[in-house]
């Protein structure tokens, strides 16, 4: 047993904050935690330790902050809940949501926008389902006349039925729409995930959002033991149309709900290599691992110093006949160029950059596809940019609920909850694991959450 790091987190239990290790057993990654009134706790973290060491450690030695509020990242991305109301009750939705609810008052939504101005940010308006609110058409006229770029997250009920309505969210600055699609065929899946069968409904959904040309991401969360097996059809499925710009491929977070249990959930290099399995050889955990050490020392030279998240990599992947990324980089030879440049780092951060860049710029010359797919989502984000060529498959697993490690979010983290404050940086992982606190108290009739406020 090897302690690779010391960080803080939580008692699953009692909720309170307790000092934890992430140690090396057995070539995977653990928490170990104690609190003194519940006892100690091993959680697994990463399946393969030289995927979480190698990518973890890389980042530190590049990116030497500590704190949110050290970083303070260029152009993160912002969530909104701007409404705790509902129109379905999904089995697996992290939210208690309702049809009755609150939604978020427009005057402090407006004042918040102020703190933002002229950032080109990327706030998504999520719920609860944002389409409920009447006014949704003026709070993204207000987010695109601040100078910044609104994308909704939804269920696609109302989009589905009313075109003259997506189209008045278009015309009011609509910049994405990142869509959920659990499965594309099998409705026995929707009824175990969502309550009822959605395929019809999402089918009219993409064809509004094609016929009006707005980028759409498709969400699919996964959940273990139920549609692992959609993957294969949905990345062939979204190499057919430029529209859909990306595939969000999530990992259930269970955070106390009776329905499912945390035995579901993945781990990020996990969920990597069965969606890898899966891709047609597009792929391979190595691949995914090598083009996260690029995308972090492109961070790191750049001057923009944009944040990543272990827990919410991404990579490039064809739509037709354009090279892999493998192809363009040879990864097994890129790695020597990696570890001259970190050597170099130590020394002089300047002429490492230079090493870095002339290495680079000849394999994106190769391969001007990829190079202008990759600028173009340095300036549009991860949900409203279009490639001909390339689709951006993003995975998306947060910290399990009882492992929450409290300075890797802190170090790492690039979605913040708009509602606190733009300017706090509150990440959103905060806020699941007070929902998951919450739900836990709600499930036995407690009233004492402990929520966190960092």
């Amino acid at each position: 047993m090897e302690i690779f790091n010391k960080t803080t987190s939580f008692c699953p239990i009692c909720k309170k904050s307790i000092s934890a290790e992430i140690i090396e057993k057995e070539k995977s990654m653990f928490m170990q935690k104690t609190c003194l009134e519940h006892g100690s706790f091993e959680i697994k973290i990463a399946k393969y330790s030289w995927y979480y060491k190698g990518l973890n450690d890389y980042y530190n030695v590049l990116h030497n902050h500590k704190s949110l509020e050290m970083r303070n990242p260029n152009r993160p991305i912002y969530t909104s809940d701007i409404t705790s109301r509902c129109n379905l009750k999904c089995p697996i939705c992290i939210t208690n949501s309702t049809e009755v609810g609150r939604d978020l008052s427009i005057d402090f939504f407006e004042k918040k926008l102020m703190e933002i101005k002229n950032k080109k940010i990327i706030l998504n308006l999520s719920g609860g389902e944002p389409t409920l609110r009447e006014d949704l058409p003026e709070i993204i006229n207000l987010i695109s006349k601040s100078g910044n770029k609104a994308c909704l997250l939804t269920n696609g009920l109302r989009i589905a039925e009313d075109f003259n309505y997506l189209k008045k969210l278009k015309k009011n600055g609509l910049k994405s729409v990142n869509l959920w699609i659990d499965t594309l065929k099998n409705q026995e899946i929707y009824k175990k995930m969502r309550g009822k069968d959605f395929i019809e409904i999402k089918e009219r959904v993409l064809k509004n959002t094609k016929a009006l040309k707005i980028p759409t991401t498709i969400l699919l969360v996964l959940l273990r033991g139920i549609n692992e097996s959609e993957i294969g059809s949905m990345l062939k499925f979204i190499k057919k149309d430029n529209f859909l710009s990306t595939l969000w491929v999530r990992g259930y977070n269970y955070l106390g709900r009776r329905f499912f249990s945390s035995d579901q959930e993945f781990l990020t290099d996990e969920l990597i290599e069965i969606i890898a399995e899966q891709s047609n050889n597009m792929f391979d955990l190595e691949d995914f691992y090598y083009w996260q050490k690029i995308l972090i020392t492109l961070s790191a030279i750049s001057k923009n110093n944009s944040s990543w998240c272990y827990g919410a990599p991404h990579i490039f992947l064809p739509r037709n006949k354009q090279k892999s990324l493998k192809d363009t980089f040879k990864f097994e030879k890129f790695a020597k160029i990696l570890d001259s440049f970190e050597n170099i780092w130590h020394i002089d951060k300047q002429k490492a950059k230079r090493f870095f860049l002339l290495n680079l710029l000849p394999l994106f010359c190769r391969n001007l596809p990829l190079a202008l797919s990759l600028r173009k989502l340095k300036g549009f984000g991860y949900n409203s940019y279009i490639s001909k060529d390339y689709f951006l498959l993003l995975i998306n697993c947060t910290d399990k609920s009882s492992a929450l490690d409290i300075e890797r979010i802190q170090r790492q983290c690039m979605n913040f909850n708009f509602n606190s404050g733009p300017k706090k940086n509150v990440s959103r992982c905060y806020e699941l694991f007070n929902l998951y606190n919450q739900t836990i108290d709600q499930n036995n009739n407690h009233t004492d959450s402990v929520l966190l406020n960092i």
